[in-house]
C-alpha cells in the first residue's frame, strides 16, 4: 500500500495545514507540497490548533507532534472534522492510538521509517466516529487537571454521568483506568533518530 496525496478541485486553491512545532518538519513538508500546484501552505502550532475553524472541506491537515498526550488531543478534535488528515510520526504507540480512531498507518521506507496514519473511510463513506462530544469533552478536561466533581457542577451534572462518560470514553480508546492512562501518554516521550 503506497501514500498518495491527491489534491483535488477544480479552480479552487487547495489548503494545506501543517499541525506542528518543529520548524525542520515544516520547512520539508511546505517544500515538498509547495510542488503541487494550486496549493496554500499555512503552519499551525498545537496551541493554536483548537482555535482553528472555518476551514474548506478540501483543506488537508498534516499532524506531527512530539508527545503522546498531544497527539491524543489532536485526534480528539479531528475525530468530528470532515477534513483529510494524515498523522506522521516514528513512534509505533502513536500509530497504534491512531487505529483506535479508525486510521490505518503505512511504514514510508524512504522517510526514515516514519509512519502515516491516514483515516479510512467505511463502506458507507461515513468516516469512523468513535466518541461522543461529551466523552471527548469529559477526558480532555480530566487530561488538564480538572476534578469530575468540578467538571459536574460547570456541567450541571451528576459526578456519576461524569464517571460514566470518562469510562465509556476509556473503554472505546481500549484503556481501563485514567491514571494508568496519563501515565503512561506523559511518560512516553517521541525519541528522534
Amino acid at each position: 500500500m503506497a501514500l498518495e496525496i491527491k489534491f483535488q478541485g477544480g479552480e479552487m486553491k487547495r489548503e494545506c495545514f501543517i499541525v506542528t512545532n518543529d520548524s525542520y518538519f515544516y520547512l520539508g513538508m511546505s517544500k515538498l507540497i509547495s510542488e503541487f500546484p494550486e496549493t496554500d501552505i499555512s503552519r499551525i502550532s498545537f496551541n493554536s490548533l483548537f482555535k482553528t475553524s472555518g476551514c474548506n472541506n478540501l483543506a488537508l491537515f498534516v499532524v506531527y507532534l512530539d508527545d503522546m498526550l498531544s497527539n491524543f488531543k489532536a485526534l480528539l478534535f479531528f475525530e468530528r472534522m470532515n477534513n483529510n488528515v494524515v498523522f506522521l510520526s516514528k513512534n509505533n504507540n502513536v500509530m497504534k492510538l491512531c487505529s483506535k480512531f479508525g486510521y490505518d498507518s503505512v511504514k514510508i521506507k524512504t522517510f526514515m521509517g516514519v509512519y502515516a496514519m491516514i483515516r479510512q473511510e467505511s463502506k458507507s463513506g461515513d468516516r469512523m466516529q468513535l466518541l461522543s462530544n461529551m466523552e471527548k469533552n469529559v477526558i480532555v478536561n480530566l487530561l488538564d487537571g480538572e476534578s469530575n466533581i468540578k467538571l459536574a457542577k460547570r456541567n450541571r451534572l451528576s459526578d456519576k454521568t461524569i464517571s460514566h462518560h470518562k469510562r465509556s470514553a476509556l473503554l472505546k480508546v481500549g484503556v481501563d483506568n485514567i491514571n494508568v492512562f496519563f501515565d503512561n501518554i506523559s511518560k512516553d516521550i517521541f525519541k528522534v533518530i
